[in-house]
């Protein structure tokens, strides 16, 4: 019995861990080493859960909907800079955040975001060499929380850099 108390319990705080050295002062310059920019260039960063329907599935996008297959969700970390959009992972035996995808905001097509509550989802369309549906979910560091306030600072950011490019920002 004590075994299964134990195992419960690291799986829980397995859940609570964070990714890399987040809320230190190493924090930002591994995140903008990884994203290839200067560390005064992020404008905010985030952990973030998020999903994609790029173009390797996008012809799947019925079957998922209907929940015939299931939608991966991924944990990592976000970085706005002035122009695009990071998302990092975070290597334990390197120690340090790898980028696994640069996006740039002039590739935006689509613009929404959904509020419930405190609850958030941005959902951007891409056409670029990485196009596809992407919804992201920001979260505390923790991730035991979504992260409303910088959720909003990034839609706010991303409506009002492209409603020049004749996109228009709205809710799913």
């Amino acid at each position: 019995m004590n075994k299964l108390i134990l195992i419960c319990l690291l799986l829980i705080l397995q859940g609570c861990a964070t990714l890399g050295p987040m809320g230190t002062k190493e924090y930002l310059p591994m995140v903008a080493k990884a994203s290839d920019i200067n560390d005064k260039e992020i404008i905010l960063s985030s952990r973030v859960f998020w999903s994609a329907l790029n173009h390797e599935n996008i012809e799947d996008s019925v079957d998922i909907i209907m929940h015939r297959k299931p939608i991966t969700l991924y944990d990592s970390i976000l970085v706005l800079s002035s122009d695009s959009l990071f998302i990092l992972d975070w290597n334990p035996t390197n120690k340090e955040y790898t980028k696994r995808y640069k996006l740039d905001i002039d590739n935006i097509v689509l613009l929404k975001i959904r509020r419930f509550g405190l609850s958030r989802a941005i959902k951007i369309n891409f056409k670029s060499e990485n196009a596809g549906t992407y919804t992201f979910n920001l979260m505390t560091d923790s991730a035991q929380f979504q992260n409303t306030s910088i959720s909003d600072e990034l839609f706010d950011y991303l409506a009002k850099k492209t409603v020049p490019n004749g996109i228009e920002p709205g809710v799913f």
